[in-house]
């Protein structure tokens, strides 16, 4: 649903495109620069061209590595370079180009997997174009040269509790 502020009240969206097109329920939705709507839902996640009236859902594909990641997207990121990336519930990072319709897909994981787990949640793009992930155990950066993660905190050694290293929910880069 949109809110007209001027209306004061709700109109269903997208008028128009095809019954069903649309993922329910919707988990996390984003607007990219170009308009499309990209809306994540049980079965992946749903790009809607609102100008053409026209949907296509990108699902995983266990045996094409050029899929989504995963069906339970909780975070949905467009990048300043123009890729769409999407964070998974258990299954990792994926970064989507649109030029080319493929998926990478990304592990959320160290080399002792009790660190940080596979989920990938926020996604934020600080000033240097540096990427955040944040995760149910901790926080990450993507060394995009690389494509390599560096964690940050230690889920072996810190304290469960600790709110600045678990459970990380929202990211924002403070300005100066």
């Amino acid at each position: 649903s949109k809110y007209s502020p001027a209306r004061n009240r709700f109109a269903f969206v997208p008028a128009g495109m095809e019954e069903g097109s649309i993922p329910s329920p919707v988990g996390v939705l984003c607007e990219d620069k170009q308009g499309d709507l990209w809306i994540a839902g049980e079965k992946g996640v749903t790009r809607c061209n609102r100008v053409q009236g026209k949907s296509h859902l990108y699902s995983p594909d266990a045996r094409n590595p050029q899929t989504l990641s995963g069906r339970f997207v909780s975070a949905i990121h467009e990048d300043r370079l123009g890729f769409m990336w999407f964070g998974t519930i258990g299954d990792g990072l994926s970064r989507f180009d649109r030029h080319t319709e493929v998926f990478k897909r990304y592990k959320m994981d160290s080399s002792d997997s009790s660190r940080i787990g596979n989920s990938a949640g926020p996604i934020c793009e600080d000033g240097n174009g540096t990427l955040w992930i944040g995760t149910g155990r901790g926080i990450a950066s993507l060394d995009r040269a690389r494509d390599k993660f560096i964690y940050y905190g230690d889920y072996a050694t810190i304290a469960r509790r600790d709110p600045v290293v678990f459970n990380v929910n929202c990211i924002l880069e403070k300005e100066d």
